[in-house]
């Protein structure tokens, strides 16, 4: 499995140009890859096996709160307990299936 995981975080470095670039990034894709990817052997995707149902892409609208990740505004390294999300922030328009404007949504 290890291996599996090397071969994908080290595919994607390659691919996006960010040769040396931080594995970390790029690790919950790979495994979200494999959990939501049928297994050769079983045919089975472990994410049915865990949840009892298919993954659903989520839809995202204009004007809907969401958190962001904080890494993202804050790319240096942060600790294992500092937040991993920042909130709130009310999606302002949509760039493409993974990339959305947001703004500062205050309370």
């Amino acid at each position: 499995m290890n291996r599996i995981i090397f071969k994908g975080i080290k595919k994607n470095l390659l691919q996006s140009g960010k040769c040396g670039g931080s594995w970390v990034e790029e690790l919950l894709t790979v495994l979200w890859s494999l959990r939501s990817s049928p297994n050769q052997a079983t045919g089975e995707v472990p994410f049915s096996l865990v949840y009892g149902t298919e993954v659903r892409n989520r839809q995202f609208l204009v004007g809907e709160l969401v958190l962001r990740l904080f890494s993202a505004s804050h790319p240096k390294e942060q600790s294992k307990l500092s937040p991993k999300w920042e909130e709130p922030y009310r999606i302002r328009r949509i760039l493409g299936p993974y990339a959305s404007k947001l703004c500062k949504y205050y309370v």
